[in-house]
């Protein structure tokens, strides 16, 4: 279909967008939501304002405990840098997933958070890391928390005037593992149901543990019940099926033609399930490889190397920088064995590397 008249305005800057911003005027970034609906005539703007040109929008950039993302990065930008992926790497892996090829080059976080979509991506990953949506206005700026900016089905905390400007992203520490899976719709690869989980395995437990999901009831949310069954708990099975039966409790959950409420409320609980089970399988245990102590494996970690796989993809060399750009004090350590040994961890091959283990010397 054709979308009716308007009228259309490029900006180069946030202030042009304010004063632009007024009467039945709508914000064009991507265009990847507000174009289809245009042609459905589902949303009829008397005038679109294209804030693409705007440079102060664009851009990931580090700003100490967390990483700043500008409204106007494309889910291609987010998914392709090295800050995210060292840093909060579950936006990385799970901004990958979105759509296709063409809607991650074009689309925009800040688009997609504004539509405000019940089964997008972002909102859930942006929940579950405790991130913060800084928007503008006129007169001043304000930070509204990911938990309270998705209020409704398509609606958002956001203000008659407000623009959206940047996404405030926690840096995910050494301990904790992140990550995002979907059960997709197959043609628009919109999430049926999503679940970002995040959790911090320090002291052997879980910790801080955040799960929210998307594509369930209207809006994405936190899910404080899934999260209260682990919080504190071991790690293991038996605690991680105890969280997924406690999910998607007391929702309204949705009912479509792609899945019932009764299917989506169940497909919540197998996703929570495979959510945490896959970030469990996302740190290993590093002080198994002979020769490294708590505080070597805490620099690994601190370094992304948090898996035997990646251990065992290191060079001798490459694990020697880590640990003496970590604390000098480790400088004599040794890592010629390492990757190898990792080799075998990462193949389940313990019995094997027990026995190799028994001829090496003790770690620090």
């Amino acid at each position: 279909m054709i979308p009716t008249s308007f009228d259309y305005k490029k900006v180069t800057s946030v202030a042009d967008a304010l004063a632009s911003l007024n009467g039945d005027a709508k914000i064009l970034a991507g265009g990847h939501s507000l174009i289809p609906a245009m042609k459905l005539r589902l949303n009829q703007p008397a005038t679109l304002i294209d804030i693409t040109g705007i440079a102060a929008l664009k851009g990931i950039s580090d700003g100490g405990d967390k990483l700043i993302i500008g409204a106007n990065c494309t889910h291609h930008d987010i998914v392709d840098s090295d800050l995210v992926k060292s840093h909060c790497a579950m936006l990385s892996q799970g901004g990958d997933m979105i759509g296709d090829i063409q809607v991650r080059n074009k689309g925009t976080i800040g688009g997609s958070i504004a539509h405000a979509d019940p089964a997008a991506d972002w909102p859930a990953m942006l929940i579950a890391s405790g991130a913060t949506i800084r928007v503008q206005g006129s007169d001043n700026s304000r930070d509204i928390s990911a938990d309270d900016f998705f209020t409704g089905f398509y609606e958002t905390a956001l203000q008659e005037g407000e623009l959206i400007t940047e996404i405030h992203v926690p840096k995910q520490g050494a301990d904790t593992v992140g990550v995002y899976v979907k059960f997709p719709q197959p043609a628009s690869r919109f999430a049926i149901v999503g679940v970002a989980a995040m959790v911090n395995h320090s002291g052997g437990n879980c910790n801080n543990v955040s799960i929210a999901l998307n594509g369930v009831a209207g809006n994405a949310f936190r899910d404080t019940a899934a999260q209260a069954a682990l919080e504190g708990k071991a790690y293991h099975a038996d605690n991680i099926a105890a969280a997924a039966n406690a999910a998607a409790e007391g929702v309204e959950v949705l009912s479509d033609p792609f899945a019932s409420e009764k299917y989506r409320k169940h497909l919540a609980k197998v996703y929570v399930k495979r959510a945490l089970s896959a970030a469990n399988n996302q740190v290993d245990d590093l002080t198994k490889v002979e020769g490294i102590g708590p505080k070597i494996a805490e620099a690994l970690q601190a370094a992304g190397v948090k898996t035997y796989a990646q251990l065992a993809s290191k060079s001798s060399v490459e694990i020697k920088d880590i640990i003496v750009a970590a604390n000098s004090r480790f400088a004599n350590a040794n890592p010629g064995t390492w990757p190898a040994q990792a080799k075998l961890a990462a193949e389940g091959k313990w019995d094997t590397l027990k026995k190799w283990q028994d001829e090496l010397d003790g770690g620090v």
